[in-house]
């Protein structure tokens, strides 16, 4: 079904924006002029990236699983018309 795909889709972009933040965060982990800790920092990049990690597999498992789904429905003989 195409809301299937979509919103594989959808998943698959989420987690790579996570991972975009993920990186800017790592990227920018040797400034010091910020509020945030060192520690907290690597706790925000790890959880990030295994966020993404899991909607990223999510993403696929429902792009996979929606491909089952483009078939038209056959008819029924049992729905009233």
């Amino acid at each position: 079904m195409i809301n299937g795909k979509t919103r594989a889709c959808l998943f698959g972009i989420v987690a790579l924006y996570l991972l975009h933040i993920s990186y800017e965060l790592f990227k920018g982990r040797g400034e010091t002029d910020t509020t945030m800790t060192p520690a907290a920092r690597i706790v925000f990049i790890v959880f990030f990236v295994l966020a993404a990690v899991g909607l990223g597999i999510y993403a696929v498992r429902t792009y996979r699983s929606s491909g089952d789904d483009d078939q038209p429905p056959k008819d029924d003989k049992n729905n009233l018309k």
